[in-house]
């Protein structure tokens, strides 16, 4: 372990090195054309996608997510069909294909006594999970003991399991970033994706992109750029969270998410959200239990509905932009309830 703990750390160095070399060279040959002008936005356009992450995590979050989908507080979200409460989002989702809902794929089990175990069996996918059979609890885990070809079929499972329970996704997400851990697990994601001609979150190779890479260390290659570059399907230009530096109330978060908004720079940018309502089961299983329920709140609140009318900001949603530049047709012939 202790190897394969030192090669890991090796390849992260070399990927920032990687990282920081093709910025230097994308900036030398000049900024590249944002996702947004290619999806026929105007070059100045401001367009951003509110994101429910975590949705089928527990109740409360699926409660957050009927309520902001329907009130228009977020655009979009994204359920974990490993957990015990996605079967009961998904037969809401199935009756009201009107909404935005795709696919937080999910890899990891990261509460401390709130757990989950992968789609399929794990014995089928040993290096996915602990000894108890749940899902390793953080990213660094899952990237030293999965076999990329465990990630694949784990991720086939889920989109698959959606479908049975007659949910179609208009996207995939991943959940903690667990797909960007290695470049097999990139592979995997962007392969399955087109399998069902479901389009993947993305984002278009720019500076802010590798930037944000080398900052977390995604492991990025000039292979990989030349995959994100050539995959047939719409990008983000960037995305980001609320922030919660110096936040201790609600007030806080909405001042805070307000200078965000003002601040947003021109392109797709993708905010990601994990609403929940506040319940004493929330807090037992998170410590963030009232960031989440003040997430949930804020984007509905009347000074930062109008502020987003104010700043001209385009609210957008996958499947919006599914339609600007759809998938190729599936490779698969599965449809919902097979």
């Amino acid at each position: 372990m202790k190897a394969s703990i030192v090669m890991m750390l090796m390849s992260v160095g070399l990927f920032t090195a990687l990282a920081v070399a093709e910025e230097a060279k994308q900036k030398a040959a000049g900024a590249a054309v944002p996702s947004s002008v290619q999806l026929g936005w105007p070059a100045d356009a401001r367009v951003l996608m509110i994101h429910g992450d975590d949705i089928g995590m527990c109740h409360a979050a699926n409660e957050a997510a009927k309520q902001a989908l329907a009130d228009g507080r977020i655009t979009s979200c994204s359920i974990m069909m490993p957990c015990p409460w996605a079967y009961d989002f998904c037969m809401w989702a199935k009756d009201h294909p009107e909404y935005d809902i795709g696919l937080h794929i999910t890899l990891t089990s990261e509460w401390k006594t709130y757990k989950w175990r992968p789609v399929l069996p794990p014995g089928e996918v040993p290096g996915l999970c602990d000894t108890n059979g749940f899902l390793w609890p953080d990213v660094w885990q899952v990237a030293l003991r999965a076999k990329g070809d465990e990630v694949e079929r784990e991720i086939r499972a889920q989109v698959k399991r959606a479908l049975a329970w007659g949910v179609k996704p208009t996207h995939l997400d991943t959940h903690m970033g667990t797909v960007f851990a290695r470049p097999d697990f990139v592979d995997a994601f962007m392969k399955v994706a087109r399998e069902f001609g479901i389009t993947p979150f993305l984002i278009e190779p720019n500076e802010r992109f590798l930037a944000l890479a080398r900052e977390r260390q995604v492991p990025v290659t000039p292979e990989l750029l030349k995959k994100f570059r050539e995959y047939p399907s719409a990008k983000l230009d960037d995305f980001t969270y609320p922030k919660v530096r110096d936040v201790k109330t609600y007030e806080d978060r909405k001042a805070a998410l307000m200078t965000q908004l003002r601040e947003l720079e021109p392109g797709i940018t993708c905010m990601i959200i994990h609403p929940s309502v506040y319940t004493p089961e929330l807090a037992v299983i998170t410590g963030s239990a009232k960031t989440r329920a003040w997430e949930f709140k804020v984007f509905a609140d009347p000074d930062v509905r109008k502020l987003i009318k104010d700043e001209h900001i385009h609210l957008v949603t996958w499947r919006e932009m599914a339609k600007r530049r759809p998938m190729p047709k599936p490779t698969t012939t599965q449809t919902a309830g097979q």
